[in-house]
């Protein structure tokens, strides 16, 4: 089964080889093609699962930081330049932070991998209705 790269400090997730070839279809080989299908898009849907759960994981870690980020900035509004503690001011102050910044790139990645995930289901999605073609 194609893996993606796993997100670790912003790294850039990419298509691999292995993926495409997943989705590809020899022509001359249509019943290995059918005898791999079901079993390489189960493996693609529990990849996309776990990618989901992976973006649910860093949406609760952002919701997280941003509530301790919130508590920080009206406990000692000072440190962060702010002359009134307004709810406008408090979520601006709130995306300027290091950790903030942090857990929205870890989000996105996440978010990024799952669209590949998602990609890959379809593609095989695509080639059964393909192999549907050539077969009959």
């Amino acid at each position: 089964m194609p893996k993606f790269q796993d997100v670790d400090d912003g790294d850039r997730i990419t298509e691999t080889d292995e993926a495409r070839s997943a989705v590809s279809i020899d022509e001359t080989r249509l019943d290995w093609e059918w005898l791999g299908q079901a079993e390489t898009f189960y493996d693609a849907a529990v990849e996309l699962a776990h990618a989901r759960s992976k973006v649910a994981e860093a949406k609760a870690a952002l919701d997280v930081v941003t509530a301790l980020c919130a508590r920080k900035i009206r406990k000692n509004p000072e440190k962060f330049d702010l002359m009134k503690v307004t709810e406008s001011a408090v979520e601006e102050a709130i995306l300027l932070t290091e950790d903030h910044t942090k857990a929205l790139a870890k989000l996105n990645a996440a978010k990024y991998h799952q669209d590949l995930c998602q990609a890959l289901v379809d593609a095989l999605d695509h080639k059964k209705k393909a192999l549907e073609s050539l077969a009959y």
